[in-house]
């Protein structure tokens, strides 16, 4: 990507390729800018996760990646060419992290642990990957302030695995995404808020899978006529990701909302699958607190109670909740069906 100065060349144009547009990087970074404050509105009226906090730094350092984009076209050197470079490349990242974190949470709140989708896998297959790739970038970036052409171009190289193998997770992550929503288990299809959090997460992990390809092909084969037209860096870089934190900010597809509208209504579908399992017209439901140490199911510590759920032919009219506890713990009854929900943001 970088050349030996040539005469006759400026510098802006040897490191950019082209006379950077001033306007398209003051519109970029306005957009940003109003972008991030957005999110942090939308995310102060939703009650958010922790790591929608993240979306909203991120937002702010791909301005702050454009800013620096203007001083360094007036001012060029290597320093002031990589460091506004690297924040525009290495800020997605983020987003594509806090999309896995999200398919993970909507997992546990399945409660299934199916094959390879268990929660736990899934979110440590997906972060893993995903510091691979941000440590390959940013490897490969860093060698690209070398004076040394081969330094350079094996930086390029590395540069150009770190964004085949985020490409690639992004791709399994759309279909492990699929398959969550699809498969009735997992209870996502036939909630509103499910529906919403999965295209939610379709579209902006799509718009990411574009931008990384586009970012893969500038330093492949067709590199030289990809990186002398500015045009590119700006609609296939700036629209996705843009648009992205716009779909990021609209209240309806809010993660932290969905998420917690999402655990609302599974608890209440497992509640109500809990009732019909004594097929009994009239079933009874007693609400207790018991020692659930003792049942070597969940920890008491993390969740203090429960809503049981018995049939008539378990709970006698006459029957109060002491009693009922009584019984449990000699084993007169069977265990009950046990439905605990609790917050994810």
């Amino acid at each position: 990507m970088l050349r030996l100065l040539q005469t006759g060349v400026s510098a802006t144009e040897e490191y950019f390729h082209y006379i950077p547009i001033d306007g398209l990087a003051y519109m970029a970074v306005s957009v940003f800018v109003i972008l991030g404050g957005l999110l942090a509105w939308v995310n102060s009226k939703n009650k958010p996760c922790k790591f929608m906090i993240t979306l909203v730094v991120t937002c702010y350092c791909e301005g702050l990646g454009y800013a620096l984009r203007v001083v360094s076209a007036h001012n060029t050197s290597l320093l002031t060419f990589i460091f506004p470079y690297m924040f525009i490349l290495l800020s997605p990242n983020a987003m594509a992290l806090v999309n896995y974190i999200v398919v993970g949470r909507a997992l546990n709140i399945s409660n299934l642990n199916v094959a390879c989708l268990r929660p736990k896998w899934i979110a440590g297959t997906f972060l893993f990957s995903d510091v691979v790739s941000f440590s390959l970038q940013a490897y490969g970036g860093g060698m690209l302030t070398s004076t040394d052409p081969a330094a350079v171009s094996l930086g390029e190289k590395v540069l150009l695995v770190g964004l085949s193998v985020q490409s690639a997770t992004l791709f399994l992550f759309l279909f492990v995404t699929l398959n969550v929503h699809l498969r009735p288990r997992y209870l996502m299809s036939d909630k509103p808020d499910g529906s919403k959090l999965m295209w939610a997460l379709y579209t902006t992990t799509f718009l990411l899978f574009v931008r990384s390809i586009y970012r893969a092909i500038e330093f492949g084969a067709a590199k030289d006529y990809v990186q002398s037209h500015e045009w590119f860096a700006y609609a296939f870089d700036f629209a996705p990701i843009s648009l992205a934190f716009l779909i990021y900010t609209v209240p309806a597809l809010h993660f932290g909302r969905c998420l917690n509208a999402l655990q609302s209504q599974c608890t209440q579908q497992q509640e109500t699958d809990a009732k019909q399992q004594g097929d009994i017209p009239g079933s009874k439901v007693a609400k207790l607190s018991y020692d659930l140490e003792e049942q070597g199911s969940i920890n008491e510590e993390e969740v203090p109670s429960a809503i049981i759920y018995i049939s008539p032919a378990q709970v006698s009219p006459m029957t109060d909740s002491i009693a009922v506890n009584q019984q449990q713990r000699h084993g007169a009854l069977s265990p009950p069906v046990v439905t605990v929900g609790r917050a994810w943001c």
